[in-house]
Formats: C-alpha cells, sequence, structure tokens
C-alpha cells in the first residue's frame, strides 16, 4: 500500500450558511448537555441545500418533559427546562432558516444558546451559608 493509495482530497472548511448552522447546532447541543440532556444532531449539506438530522424519538421525549418539568417543577429544574424548551424550538427552526438564507437569525440563535449555557454551567451549585 502507498501513500498515494491513502491520500483523499482536503475539504475546505465550510463558509457561508453551513458553516453558521453547525456553528449553531454546537451551541445548542453545548446548551442540552450542560442540562443533562444528550442529543445526536448531524449538520450536512446535499446538493446545495442544508440539512440537519437529528434521533426524533429522543427530540420528542426530551421535549415532552422539559415542557412538563417548566410547568410543575422549581427552581433550577424549571430555569434548565425553560432552557431546554427553548433549545429545541431553536433546533427544529434551523432547517427552515437555513433554507432562507437567514444568516442575521441563525446568529442570534448561537449568541442566545452560548450565553444561555454560560449562564447554566456558571450558576452557584449550592446555596452559600449564612
Amino acid at each position: 500500500m502507498s501513500l498515494d493509495d491513502i491520500r483523499q482530497p482536503i475539504e475546505p472548511e465550510p463558509s457561508g450558511v453551513l458553516a453558521a448552522v453547525r456553528r449553531a447546532v454546537a451551541e445548542i447541543t453545548r446548551l442540552l448537555a450542560a442540562c443533562g440532556m444528550l442529543l445526536h444532531v448531524r449538520v450536512d449539506a446535499q446538493e446545495g441545500s442544508v440539512r440537519v438530522e437529528y434521533d426524533a424519538p429522543m427530540f420528542q421525549h426530551y421535549d415532552q418533559q422539559a415542557r412538563y418539568a417548566r410547568m410543575h417543577a422549581t427552581g433550577k429544574a424549571q430555569e434548565n427546562a425553560t432552557y431546554v424548551v427553548a433549545a429545541l424550538a431553536s433546533l427544529r427552526s434551523m432547517t427552515t432558516f437555513a433554507r432562507t438564507n437567514a444568516l442575521r437569525e441563525i446568529g442570534q440563535v448561537t449568541r442566545s444558546a452560548e450565553a444561555a449555557r454560560v449562564r447554566v454551567e456558571t450558576r452557584a451549585t449550592r446555596r452559600p451559608s449564612a
């Protein structure tokens, strides 16, 4: 086996809508992970359109769980559920944003997901003693 047999062309880094959607989806999945919910999401471009794929049954389960927790939980659990519901809604609309080349909206989703993740990660885990 020679080196020429294993060489593959190097793909350029994605740019434009594909790169923006990948950044937004990465930030959304980091937020979900910070809230304790792991969801595998795949972003790819085929024939000029960007597709966002995720595990639909798990997505539905997380959505129902978060909506229930948002209504009935208190404290951090309710706050996490609010972030999860918003993140899942953003993830659901990401394909539409990509199809319409809505870079501004994609950027806003990225920034808000990052800000929410930072709030969740930096939140105090215990109350300070008096």
